[in-house]
């Protein structure tokens, strides 16, 4: 660690420690100065192997340790996370260390998920990517309370420009690495319609253009199909939104049959329509 701090070593000498076992023999004071080390610069290499690193010390099976509050909090948090990562597997230990954090510290739940919607501004596919695992912390916590998950959503939403929280509408809007032709509804299916509408009467056109992108792009019955129905009932008369819905629905991909494709989407369209009394919808 003192070699490391002088500027002796570099912080990546410490990669691939995380599957040694002599890691375990390590005392914890010294075990946080070597993750210390790999955040102090930033560098999404380092928060790789950092987060690897503590997975292994706390989390592993056999030497099963308790978390530390504000060290687990700093790792899991980091902004070194921003940047290119070198595998996906830190996504799987990140959502290890996160769902064991929010349980053992529930208190913190909403701040520590306020602190990665700060971070996911910064990026546009880090929220979803840090989703990908079976635990899905982040979507856990937002189905858990929506409406408070939307309050956090509204209070950092400001702090950036509407471009800049592209990385939460495109996590809300995403329902998983899909394959072409899969439209299926994201997270945004699950916000408390009339708490979004309220936000987004704040300023119209910018909020209902950010908010299109993450809508579902059915007008079924379920809730996802009605929550864009109503959406539309209500801002489809501004043109400016008009028209991004237009470009939303039919921003789409698929394999096979063209012709198929577009009779599959004319005879939605017709159930869509079954009983809409709305003239704008």
């Amino acid at each position: 660690a003192d070699f490391c701090r002088s500027g002796l070593l570099d912080a990546k000498c410490l990669e691939r420690w995380w599957f040694r076992g002599r890691l375990q023999q390590i005392g914890e004071p010294v075990f946080l100065k070597l993750v210390e080390l790999q955040l102090i610069e930033d560098r999404p290499d380092l928060w790789n192997n950092a987060v690897h690193m503590f997975h292994a010390y706390y989390l592993d099976k056999e030497t099963q340790r308790a978390l530390p509050e504000e060290p687990t909090y700093r790792v899991l948090t980091s902004p070194a996370m921003v940047g290119e990562w070198r595998g996906s597997s830190v996504s799987y230990y990140w959502s290890r260390l996160a769902s064991a954090f929010v349980a053992k510290y529930p208190g913190r739940a909403w701040e520590f998920f306020r602190a990665i919607l700060r971070l996911g501004m910064k990026q546009w596919n880090l929220l979803a990517d840090l989703d990908l695992s079976e635990e899905q912390v982040l979507a856990r916590l937002f189905k858990s309370d929506p409406e408070r998950a939307w309050d956090c959503i509204a209070e950092v939403f400001p702090e950036g420009e509407g471009r800049s929280a592209f990385g939460i509408q495109h996590w809300l809007g995403d329902s998983g690495h899909r394959l072409p032709g899969d439209d299926g509804p994201g997270l945004i299916q699950f916000a408390p319609s009339g708490k979004v509408f309220a936000w987004v009467d704040e300023s119209v056109e910018e909020r209902g253009r950010w908010l299109i992108n993450a809508l579902p792009k059915t007008l079924d019955q379920t809730p996802a199909g009605r929550l864009t129905r109503d959406f539309i009932a209500r801002y489809g008369k501004v043109e400016v939104l008009g028209s991004s819905l237009w470009c939303h629905f039919h921003a789409r991909g698929w394999c096979g049959s063209a012709s198929a494709y577009y009779r599959k989407l004319r005879e939605q369209a017709r159930e869509w329509l079954a009983g809409e009394k709305n003239q704008t919808v």
